[in-house]
């Protein structure tokens, strides 16, 4: 009975074994597709060092470029304002030049390049960073409020992702939640119509907390009128340690809420799911955001922030001035992500700190199905 004992054992061997096959097979790329190759290597060692090594020895698959800090909303669930009702007051625009160094700089070694803000399209020079990104190589998304998407249109059809954070089913909870006025409602409908008259595919996104929940489905009525391929829903993240309002699996009407999405069908996109706050208490505590391992975030002046939900800072490092991947603390607020001692007000509640617990719930509009339902919201909700 010896040979059971060494299960285990052969288990890892014949798993070792998978993977270096996989990497081999990988090595003809290699003189057809370099940029190829390299992106999957990358990805290899990204999930090899994702929420266990400090020190990365890969490019992240992903840039976000904020080119401006400016932004003509005042969304109630904005996550830098939640933490500083002035923070878009002295939003600059990134220089042409500066976005051109950073863009040929990890051409052909990072895949995804994201523009963000503030609100990227404001940038008086948007479409020829938007140009000058596609004719690089890399593979295009943006995140926008939609407000300025006719002026810019010439150059959507270079972007792989559009996502158009709506947060509204009609002007009344537009003004409410996202803090504009009816014109620009009006203009971001316009965007839309011309959007889907144009085939030009994209996104709705919408911010969810306990007491938006109501709400969800008017979003999806809404989201009916304008043909998105996908809504993407959100949790709110407080930048709290504690909040009533985030969606946690362990209060009744949340667990309700979900029970009932769950039960839809026959929609015309797909839907993704946000990430509750596990009720298990170990899953809870020993949760990894994966984010400042898989994208690099630079801001307008070339400053490095740990994550999307974070603002930059020159003391993690700055794209102009050397920044490597590594720097002292970057690779310490690594370190803190992996043992669990990172900033509570900021990370604790966060939705993305769950991504790597289990995929979020799912639908398929094409197979008219829900997947990749995690057990912890299954077990809940049966």
């Amino acid at each position: 009975m010896m040979w059971i004992k060494k299960i285990p054992y052969l288990k890892k061997c014949i798993l070792y074994l998978l993977d270096k096959w996989r990497l081999v097979k990988l090595y003809p790329l290699y003189f057809t597709d370099k940029n190829r190759f390299g992106y999957l290597i990358n990805e290899r060692r990204y999930f090899k060092a994702c929420g266990k090594k400090a020190v990365i020895d890969y490019y992240p698959s992903s840039i976000t470029v904020y080119i401006t800090f400016k932004c003509n909303f005042r969304c109630d669930g904005c996550t830098y304002l939640l933490k500083d009702e002035d923070v878009f007051d002295d939003g600059g625009f990134m220089e042409y030049a500066d976005f051109e160094n950073i863009a040929n700089k990890y051409a052909g070694k990072i895949k995804y390049l994201m523009f963000s803000g503030g609100e990227a399209t404001l940038h008086p020079r948007f479409t020829d960073m938007a140009r000058l990104a596609h004719e690089l190589g890399y593979t295009l998304n943006i995140a926008t409020n939609g407000s300025n998407l006719m002026n810019v249109k010439d150059v959507l059809k270079h972007f792989n992702k559009i996502n158009i954070s709506m947060d509204s089913h009609d002007y009344p909870t537009f003004n409410k939640n996202r803090g504009a006025t009816e014109k620009v409602y009006k203009k971001i409908l316009e965007g839309l119509e011309w959007m889907g008259k144009n085939s030009v595919p994209f996104r709705f996104s919408y911010v969810l907390s306990k007491s938006r929940l109501p709400e969800a489905d008017k979003f999806i009525e809404f989201s009916k009128m304008y043909k998105p391929n996908q809504l993407l829903f959100h949790s709110l993240i407080p930048h709290k340690s504690s909040s009533d309002e985030v969606l946690k699996i362990g209060d009744a009407e949340v667990r309700e809420f979900y029970k009932k999405m769950l039960e839809q069908k026959d929609l015309p996109f797909n839907i993704s799911m946000p990430f509750p706050v596990p009720d298990n208490e170990n899953t809870f505590k020993n949760a990894i955001c994966p984010k400042m391992w898989g994208t690099v975030y630079i801001h307008e002046k070339g400053d490095i922030a740990y994550c999307c939900q974070l603002k930059p800072e020159p003391s993690i490092g700055n794209v102009f001035n050397g920044y490597d991947l590594n720097s002292p603390k970057m690779v310490e607020f690594r370190q803190k992500m992996i043992d669990g001692v990172y900033p509570e007000e900021d990370c604790l509640l966060c939705q993305q700190r769950f991504e790597l617990v289990e995929q979020n719930a799912k639908y398929e509009a094409s197979l008219n199905r829900w997947s990749y339902i995690p057990s912890y919201l299954s077990d809940q909700i049966n």
